[in-house]
């Protein structure tokens, strides 16, 4: 993977397999039922989790944050990389290493997170980062 500079705001789309991207999400997992289960330490073991998913999948974890009853993370991942293939990963990984280190939060039953969760884009490519990419392949 190569890291191409755009001279517009110091953004660096990344080349791999010919693609030139950089495609940014953000996700919101909530707790079941917004219940305030989620500690300052839970947080930080799911974070580590979460860059995990990450790197396993090319991607990387530019933000994390949230609070007792959800999870706020801004990730970016190759286009080859189905979001809600990643969504569910997360989900299951985050689950299964809380339960593991927390067993307070066996007693809530099964599941952890809301059968749904959302997602966005963030961005769009500056048009000077296109007319660059355009320049680089002779056009």
């Amino acid at each position: 993977m190569d890291n191409i500079g755009s001279d517009m705001k110091n953004q660096y789309y990344i080349n791999e397999n010919n693609c030139f991207f950089d495609i940014s999400y953000k996700m919101v997992l909530a707790t079941k039922g917004r219940q305030s289960t989620l500690s300052r330490e839970m947080h930080r073991v799911a974070k580590h989790v979460t860059l995990e998913r990450c790197r396993a999948r090319k991607g990387d974890l530019l933000e994390f944050s949230g609070a007792e009853d959800h999870l706020e993370i801004s990730f970016s991942l190759p286009p080859s990389e189905a979001v809600s293939s990643f969504a569910n990963a997360v989900k299951t990984s985050i689950s299964r290493r809380l339960r593991r280190d927390f067993p307070e939060l066996k007693l809530l039953g099964a599941g952890l997170w809301a059968p749904s969760y959302f997602v966005a884009s963030l961005g769009n490519p500056p048009e000077a980062a296109i007319q660059h990419y355009l320049q680089s392949e002779g056009g």
